[in-house]
């Protein structure tokens, strides 16, 4: 499964068009929040980048180590 419908399954199981995922940036360690928001048949990526290294799974980076 590729990122973008991993990201489309999130959307669905929190039955709404935002979603957000926190922790540690994977490289750096600080604290990241990365917001995703789907509008028009695009997605609006803000604070950073989410990983899925598996569909079980994901990372965050900041937006500096993104």
């Amino acid at each position: 499964m590729n990122d973008f419908e991993q990201l489309n399954e999130y959307f669905n199981k929190a039955k709404s068009d935002k979603i957000q995922f926190s922790g540690n940036c994977h490289d750096c360690w600080k604290e990241v929040m990365v917001k995703i928001k789907r509008k028009d048949d695009k997605v609006i990526i803000k604070g950073g980048a989410v990983y899925f290294p598996n569909d079980n799974d994901f990372f965050v980076k900041c937006k500096w180590c993104a």
